[in-house]
């Protein structure tokens, strides 16, 4: 209910609309939506290297997401391919890593199969402990080299997770602290200068709220100026504040629109004052 008296739609975006994008904020647009037309005017070529770059992005993410393991888990999917009762799963696991990229890959690279992959991990997981078991199972023949070869592949599963560990915690930590002090500084900035429960177009909405708690629209990042001033009117926007570049955003505000008017920039996010009434 809420949904339709705000978007006047009880339902987010189509799942064919989300096909039609080439480009993630074309999402946000809101004088004009993208059209089947729009997506084949830029070329077989184009279409054909955004879905081969999607699929090599699925593989990046199932190799990141499953490090070190998951690589066990490719020998271990083929050796229980007969067993009808994973039949099912193995090809939804097929179908998610392809038809995601194919059909939409701009979601894809957003998150969708990053997000969607968790479905498939218990599956992934049991494929690689069978492939360990069967070389266990098949290596017990000798002996002498089975044990060493197992304890040696654990142990190096250990050290990889816990290098892959130490070398990424600092970069997350360091991304947290500079989003931590950019949204702090706004939402002070906002708890100083806007009235309870103003509206704030941004282009990061959900992490402005969460930051905030003020209410938050996005930015249609790849339309004009037009399109975002007649969305904040719609909307009752009275700030603007581009925490990062968003299509055209922040660039085309360089030349100076009496509807858009720059007030302070703080740690990289720039907040101006939305004009009200005629353009």
């Amino acid at each position: 209910v809420r949904n339709y008296l705000a978007f006047g739609t009880p339902l987010p975006a189509s799942v064919l609309g989300q096909a039609r994008i080439y480009d993630y904020v074309d999402t946000f647009n809101y004088q004009a939506s993208p059209t089947w037309d729009g997506l084949l005017a830029r070329g077989w070529q184009a279409l054909s290297l955004q879905r081969l770059e999607a699929l090599l992005h699925n593989g990046r993410v199932f190799l990141l997401s499953t490090f070190p393991w998951g690589l066990l888990a490719l020998p271990g999917v083929w050796l229980l391919r007969r067993e009808w009762a994973l039949s099912l799963p193995f090809v939804y696991g097929l179908l998610l890593f392809l038809v995601t990229a194919v059909v939409f890959p701009v979601s894809t690279v957003s998150g969708t199969f990053y997000h969607s992959l968790g479905a498939v991990v218990p599956l992934l997981a049991l494929s690689a402990v069978h492939a360990v078991q069967w070389a266990g199972r098949h290596l017990g023949r000798a002996r002498l080299l089975a044990r060493p070869l197992l304890v040696g592949v654990l142990a190096g599963l250990v050290v990889l997770a816990g290098a892959q560990t130490i070398l990424t915690l600092p970069a997350i930590a360091e991304r947290h602290r500079a989003e931590g002090e950019q949204f702090g500084a706004v939402a002070a900035w906002l708890a100083q200068h806007a009235a309870p429960g103003s509206v704030i177009m941004t282009s990061q909405p959900y992490t402005l709220n969460y930051a905030s708690g003020y209410p938050a629209v996005v930015l249609p990042g790849n339309e004009s100026p037009d399109a975002a001033w007649e969305a904040a009117q719609r909307y009752g926007a009275q700030f603007l504040v581009v925490t990062q570049t968003f299509g055209n955003y922040p660039d085309i505000l360089q030349d100076p629109d009496p509807r858009f008017r720059l007030l302070d920039s703080i740690n990289g996010a720039e907040i101006y004052a939305i004009g009200r009434g005629q353009p």
